[in-house]
């Protein structure tokens, strides 16, 4: 099992992070559209992540792994852009989960072209938790 255009799917959440920062800086859009954003996300890694539970073909578990992990990921993003409490110690934890990854990827030498996706959720992380307190 593999996932298919993760370089055009990479391109896609750098867009949409930029451009939804922006907007929301700029008071243009509310944090609804960002959060449904992030969804369709974490739709298509958990799709990935479910189907290789129940496909035909011997599916590696730690590919499983990695995208439960950035599914995971892009879900404490979403926490850090609507909660008002505990934001400091939900990053802390999105952290763990990002090293997790990494450390799985690097070492089962697997899907290192998730390895840029993953640190811009990261990164998107940490902007909403500095520029968008509630």
């Amino acid at each position: 099992m593999s996932l298919k255009y993760s370089k055009w799917l990479t391109l896609n959440y750098l867009v949409f992070l930029l451009v939804g920062a922006f907007l929301l800086d700029i008071g243009k859009i509310s944090r609804m559209p960002i959060s449904m954003g992030i969804t369709v996300f974490i739709m298509i890694f958990a799709w990935k992540a479910i189907s290789g539970f129940f496909s035909e073909q011997e599916t590696r578990k730690v590919d499983l792994l990695i995208y439960w992990g950035i599914m995971l990921q892009l879900s404490i993003q979403g926490a850090v852009l609507f909660l008002k409490t505990f934001r400091y110690e939900i990053v802390n934890i999105g952290f763990l989960v990002f090293f997790a990854v990494l450390f799985i990827i690097y070492r089962y030498k697997t899907k290192k072209e998730l390895v840029l996706l993953s640190v811009l959720i990261s990164m998107g992380m940490c902007t909403y938790y500095i520029n968008f307190k509630n």
